[in-house]
């Protein structure tokens, strides 16, 4: 499971994210599907981390996001109408920042309701 982990956020989904949203403002798309998935992965990927360690999960989000920012650079153009009212760099960078952020929320939520299911069957067990 954590292999898993390690192989879903080496991936730079921030830059992904943003590359597959400039894309559709240029040819007009809609990105309901694509929100969709995200939103389901951020859940798969929070669901995953809930046994990795919290420095791991700071130490990949900051590579991943560093990987995000130098592909942004490469393949996004800084356009100015889209990024407004921030530039590509800091649309990546708060990408991948909701996106961890997510993660740590799911992660958390999950923890809190296996937790609380613990100390309920301790309380029936009473």
């Amino acid at each position: 499971m954590k292999v898993l982990w390690w192989i879903l956020n080496i991936i730079p989904i921030p830059f992904l994210h943003c590359y597959y949203l400039y894309e559709l403002h240029l040819n007009r798309g809609n990105d309901e599907l694509f929100r969709d998935a995200y939103f389901f992965f951020v859940l798969f990927v929070g669901i995953l981390s809930m046994k990795v360690k919290l420095p791991w999960i700071f130490g990949i989000a900051i590579l991943s996001t560093l990987i995000s920012f130098i592909l942004a650079a490469l393949f996004v153009p800084n356009d100015a109408d889209w990024f407004k009212p921030f530039d590509r760099n800091i649309g990546v960078v708060i990408d991948a920042a909701i996106f961890y952020i997510g993660q740590l929320m799911v992660r958390t939520f999950i923890k809190a309701i296996i937790g609380l299911t613990k100390f309920i069957r301790r309380l029936a067990d009473v």
